[in-house]
């Protein structure tokens, strides 16, 4: 080989990477606040395939929604308003009710 030594080239020790996985997240529509994809329910029409809210605003939105009293979801003076402007004439009597936890006492 005429003098000449073929030099082998050698490779710089690679370093061992551990990857971090990043998790994509999304705004919630009814709260506001940036949670992870596991946080909203799944929805095939949507641009990227999730519910626009999340699971938990869902749940307390479809909760209200199935509540037995329909009249619950207004306050007191909400109602006293609309049936004054529908002309109900006479008194209203109301009952607040309290729940007292007796245990916490």
């Amino acid at each position: 080989m005429n003098g000449t030594t073929a030099r082998k080239a050698v490779e710089p020790e690679k370093e061992e990477r551990t990857l971090i996985p990043i998790e994509k997240t999304k705004k919630c529509q009814g709260c506001g606040r940036t949670l992870p994809l596991t946080e909203f329910s799944r929805h095939w029409r949507s641009k990227d395939g999730y519910m626009e809210e999340c699971k938990e605003c869902r749940r307390r939105r479809t909760s209200a929604a199935t509540s037995s009293n329909p009249l619950e979801k207004f306050t007191a003076r909400q109602l006293m308003l609309e049936l004054k402007t529908r002309g109900y004439k006479g008194t209203l009597e109301y009952v607040e009710v309290h729940h007292i936890n007796l245990s916490t006492i």
